[in-house]
Parts: structure tokens; sequence; C-alpha cells
């Protein structure tokens, strides 16, 4: 974990990623790629702040679809680093140390290691997958006293 703000911030974060992420209707959820689309979809997408995003008809991970996340960009405007189209951000917005071996599988893609036999299961969607993993994440939050 990381702890460069009050624990309690990641769980919050979390959570408001969770019920954001809930809202992005399964078909426009793909943990294959970043942003996929034709480039003008793609920059449009990238530009958006909010659910607007789902106005240019991309296919995102979970790393793309948060990265419109209205709290994430406002935060993202405060770091030094700018924006930075990368998971490392986006990582420490969540609290997901970057050490950890499998820490960038929390996006994308499918993975056996971090998703089991759900990884291999055609008839759980990427969408699915990922409301796994944030769940997880809420739940790791919880149970080292993030709250």
């Amino acid at each position: 974990m990381l702890t460069t703000e009050p624990p309690a911030i990641y769980l919050k974060r979390r959570r408001l990623a969770r019920d954001y992420f809930q809202q992005i209707p399964d078909e426009r959820v793909g943990l294959d790629g970043w942003v996929m689309g034709t480039e003008a979809q793609c920059a449009q997408h990238a530009a958006s702040v909010g659910l607007d995003a789902l106005t240019c008809d991309t296919v995102a991970c979970l790393a793309g679809w948060l990265w419109t996340l209205p709290e994430y960009r406002e935060w993202v405007r405060a770091q030094p680093e700018g924006y930075v189209e990368s998971c490392r951000l986006l990582q420490r917005f969540l609290g997901i140390d970057r050490r950890q071996r499998d820490s960038s599988s929390v996006f994308w893609p499918r993975n056996v290691r971090y998703d089991g036999a759900d990884a291999s299961n055609p008839a759980v969607s990427d969408k699915t997958l990922a409301l796994r993993r944030l769940d997880r994440l809420i739940a790791e939050a919880a149970t080292t006293g993030m709250i």
C-alpha cells in the first residue's frame, strides 16, 4: 500500500472508481487494450471527462475508463508530473503499490494468475472481471485499515 496520503482516501477512491465503472456498458469494456476505436474516437475519449467519453463509441479497459473519472482528472492536475498516459498515476491515485508483481494486472489484460479460472472463461465478461478486480482492491483496503 502507498502511504503518501491518508489511508482512508484510497478506500474512498477505490469505491468511487467502482461506482463510476459500474455505469459503463458491458459492450464498451475490453481488457485487451487501453482505448480502442478510430484515431478521432480515441482522441475524444482521452479528452473526455466523465461519462461524456461514452459518446465517442470507444471500447476501453479499466484504466482507459478510469482515466475519464472526473475526480481522477482533477487529482492529476495537481500532480507535479502533470498528465501522463500511463497506469503509474492511476495506481498512485488508487493506492496500488507498483512494486507488487501483478500491480498493472488490475487494469488489463485478462490474466490467469490474477483472475483465476475466470480469465479463460468466455462467459465471464471483461466488465465483470474488472469489477471483481475493483472489489478485491476495496476488500484489501478495508482489511488493511484504510477505513
